[in-house]
């Protein structure tokens, strides 16, 4: 864009020459201007400025060491944080168990590509895919009813995040485990949302396992907010139930299964079963190399061409 810039500036200048007079007094007048001395002058600015854009963007290097090649899936942790979660049915609460399972699995399955996705009311992308399996297990103890503003239990909006997620993802198999109580109320037709959801991931190839959090009996829990047992607008007591009829139903279509928490260690050994099952493919993983910078390399050279291209004189030596 410059250089077109710099081409239409000259070509501006002769115009502009051949309208102010006699073409020979002209060129007798600026005998001493150099027209190849401004291109050059120029050249040394283009070059300087392309330089430092792509000095900025920091290029570089493999350095020693070589790439591990990691045989794995992609998986999408899809986790249930609304307000249910908190329920005491299984103690301390469902969330705190859904988290021991969650930091089990992130250590057994190091292999795996893994990104978190949380839902309540909403759905959204906590943590890309990343083997950077410690920095998933820091948000996965720091998750939090809390986060959302508006609360409920969007599964249908969560499947539709976590295949966003996996959308970039080239050969890969992908799984999508579903942490939930599976109690949605039907606001806003979210079970209607979640089976259309599933049918998409379906012909898309994508399983999703289901792990369903609570007891059908349920009971009551204290609101994080008033730290009173939750009501609904009518002030009536809520009891948050497991509802595994949704849950069932999403992993059947998508060729899943789907497993009753019972306690952190039975579980993880029947979701793992479910997740051993799926063909993994390799990928190179080179996110522990080190990488050598060359900002350097052109930082330097464009300080130079700065330097000298004051140094260039304008007009041609006229002395007798």
């Amino acid at each position: 864009m410059l250089a077109v810039l710099f081409l239409l500036y000259r070509r501006w200048q002769r115009t502009a020459m051949k309208r102010a007079g006699n073409p020979v007094l002209i060129k007798a007048l600026i005998k001493g201007r150099s027209p190849g001395r401004a291109v050059l002058k120029f050249c040394l600015v283009l070059l300087a400025f392309a330089g430092g854009v792509i000095a900025l963007a920091n290029p570089r290097m493999e350095g020693p060491g070589e790439p591990d090649i990691r045989r794995g899936i992609d998986l999408v942790l899809a986790v249930d944080v609304s307000k249910s979660m908190l329920t005491p049915d299984l103690a301390p609460t469902r969330l705190a168990n859904a988290k021991a399972l969650l930091l089990a699995l992130l250590r057994d399955r190091p292999d795996d590509r893994v990104s978190l996705v949380l839902f309540a009311g909403h759905a959204y992308t906590q943590l890309p895919l990343t083997y950077d399996h410690g920095s998933a297990a820091m948000f996965v103890q720091s998750m939090d009813p809390l986060q959302f503003g508006s609360q409920g239990t969007a599964i249908g909006d969560a499947l539709g995040t976590a295949v966003h997620v996996l959308e970039p993802s080239r050969g890969r198999y992908k799984v999508i485990l579903l942490l939930s109580d599976g109690e949605t109320f039907d606001r806003n037709n979210e079970k209607e949302n979640a089976q259309a959801r599933s049918a998409l991931l379906s012909d898309a190839g994508i399983m999703v396992v289901t792990v369903g959090f609570g007891s059908a009996g349920g009971t009551t829990f204290i609101d994080p907010l008033t730290k009173k047992t939750k009501t609904d607008r009518q002030g009536a007591v809520v009891v948050s139930k497991l509802d595994e009829t949704l849950l069932k139903g999403i992993a059947t279509k998508t060729k899943g299964d789907y497993h009753l928490f019972t306690n952190p260690v039975e579980t993880e050994r029947a979701v793992l079963r479910s997740l051993d099952g799926v063909k993994n493919a390799p990928l190179v993983d080179k996110s522990l190399l080190n990488y050598r910078t060359l900002y350097l390399w052109l930082a330097v050279p464009v300080l130079l061409l700065l330097v000298a291209e004051p140094f260039v004189p304008d007009h041609k030596n006229t002395r007798p």
